[in-house]
């Protein structure tokens, strides 16, 4: 292996074609002369590895789609650096991001990673997509600045910590989900300290549908109950909810929500509990009430008006991905597809 590098961006691509291009843009203008860019093309079936091998990068290969965990661990082995920034391919960072990521990790050698957040502009302009980027940034930014999770998207880490910990896990269903959940578990085991930085930024490309909003919900509120459950345990878990970044607003918002779809029809029967379902349909709407302030700044009342019916969809998923959780005996019983 030649000389070692500060730094190694790692973007791992499965069929990414569209936003590719931006991504490696993004990546290549935060490489200075001592910093390297990785791109794993994850057996992808489009131009995504055409693209990246037009770009001044070190291409590695998966003959066969692997995943998202198994394309991390082999951009880290095929990596120079002390410090691996992984991003994915369908974000482009802001100026200054890797610099950042570096100087920190070398000022503070107690932290041994930092994880960043999405920029307030979205790249997809639909107001599902802006809906979901803007919920993610807004519940980082609300939570604790040392925190127990890890973000694929925008995270850096020390290369020998992360070899140390053989990288990211595959798994079922609850490990697609929570691969960057495992990781930043097993770190706070280690007794690492893990940052919110939200100096690191990337815009978002990836374009959210309905559908595609509501299957990723359901998908990860299953997978990361039970990570928390095997990992954690029940008393731990329901004490500990900071592993993956839960608002305790979005977790108020579900129970609401549950609260709600027995008390509406029972109240055509017994008209005493209208006043009742309006009260729980008041109390949801205020524990809501700071992000649909934070969908209006950035998108006006279009957005603002969408928000509550998307936030409302959004939990109402995830409540069928707890109920699936808790049902599912094993992570072993998960389907993987």
């Amino acid at each position: 292996m030649s000389s070692e590098k500060r730094c190694t961006i790692i973007l791992p691509v499965f069929n990414m074609e569209e936003t590719l291009p931006r991504a490696l843009e993004g990546a290549i203008r935060e490489a200075s002369p001592n910093d390297e860019v990785v791109v794993v093309d994850d057996g992808s079936t489009d131009r995504s590895a055409e693209i990246a091998a037009r770009f001044p990068v070190r291409l590695v290969r998966h003959e066969k789609n692997r995943g998202v965990a198994a394309a991390r661990r082999t951009g880290a082995r095929a990596s120079r650096g002390r410090v691996l920034f992984f991003t994915d391919a369908d974000a482009c960072l802001r100026p200054g991001a890797a610099d950042r990521a570096c100087r920190r990790l070398e000022e503070e050698p107690d932290v041994a990673a930092l994880v960043g957040i999405y920029s307030a502009e979205s790249g997809a302009g639909d107001l599902v997509s802006r809906f979901k980027n803007l919920w993610i940034r807004y519940s980082y930014l609300k939570g604790p600045r040392e925190i127990d999770w890890l973000f694929g998207c925008v995270f850096a880490v020390r290369r020998s910590l992360y070899e140390e910990l053989e990288g990211q896990v595959d798994g079922p269903r609850a490990g697609r989900w929570g691969t960057d959940i495992e990781l930043g578990l097993r770190m706070r085991a280690r007794g690492c300290r893990i940052l919110l930085d939200p100096g690191l930024k990337a815009v978002h490309y990836r374009r959210h549908t309905f559908l595609g909003l509501l299957r990723n919900d359901f998908g990860r509120s299953t997978g990361y109950l039970v990570i928390g459950r095997e990992r954690l345990g029940w008393r731990r878990l329901l004490q500990e909810r900071r592993f993956a970044n839960i608002r305790e607003e979005y977790i108020v918002g579900m129970a609401l929500l549950v609260l709600l779809a027995v008390a509406l029809p029972a109240s055509l029967f017994l008209p005493p509990l209208r006043w009742g379902v309006l009260g729980v349909l008041g109390v949801y709407l205020g524990f809501g009430a700071s992000f649909y302030r934070t969908l209006y700044r950035h998108g006006g009342l279009r957005l603002g008006a969408a928000g509550i019916v998307l936030l409302a969809a959004s939990q109402a998923a995830s409540v069928a991905g707890v109920v699936r959780g808790v049902l599912a005996k094993r992570r072993g019983k998960l389907a993987t597809s």
